[in-house]
């Protein structure tokens, strides 16, 4: 997915589910893991072909998404929680909301910094109330850290793995390279 974007045409979203421990407690492991495979399933059928999907783990997921503005994966996040909110009733499960942290991933920036950057924005969703997007901040032009591989070495090297080493399973592939 790297080497299908230029450098610097990326965004990162950063998501988790609100109020996740409540869920947990009320409905048991059984209903949060269900909400996990909802919110799961209702993101990869919303991303298209070539985005990446993980977990980072607990109730907090990763999307990449080459060549498309924050502008852009603003609307991604938006359609994603109508789209979780009509699955949800469709399954009579209990109201969910979700948060995003949403940046452009810079052109040297390493994924470490650009997922950093997106957690930061998704602290700040919380802050304003969840159930909501932010965009983060723009990548500074400092260097990143010594070592740090960035989203451009990893596409000159053709590496088909993002460099932060995270572990993420591809979008399904609805047929199309549109984003529903």
């Amino acid at each position: 997915s790297l080497r299908l974007a230029p450098p610097g045409r990326s965004s990162l979203m950063v998501f988790n589910v609100d109020h996740f421990k409540q869920i947990n407690e009320e409905s048991g492991h059984a209903g949060g893991d269900e909400a996990l495979k909802l919110v799961a399933g209702t993101a990869r059928k919303m991303l298209r072909s070539r985005d990446l999907l993980g977990r980072l783990g607990g109730d907090e997921f990763v999307a990449l998404l080459p060549d498309t503005s924050t502008k852009d994966a603003l609307h991604v996040a938006d359609r994603m929680v109508k789209q979780l909110d009509r699955e949800r009733r469709v399954l009579h499960q209990k109201p969910l909301s979700l948060s995003f942290g949403v940046v452009q991933i810079g052109a040297k920036e390493s994924m470490t910094d650009a997922t950093q950057r997106a957690d930061l924005a998704l602290q700040q969703a919380k802050l304003q109330g969840r159930g909501r997007a932010v965009a983060g901040e723009p990548a500074t032009a400092a260097a990143p850290q010594a070592g740090a591989p960035t989203v451009a070495d990893a596409a000159a090297a053709g590496e088909p793995d993002d460099p932060s080493g995270l572990q993420r399973r591809r979008s399904s592939d609805r047929g199309s390279d549109a984003r529903a």
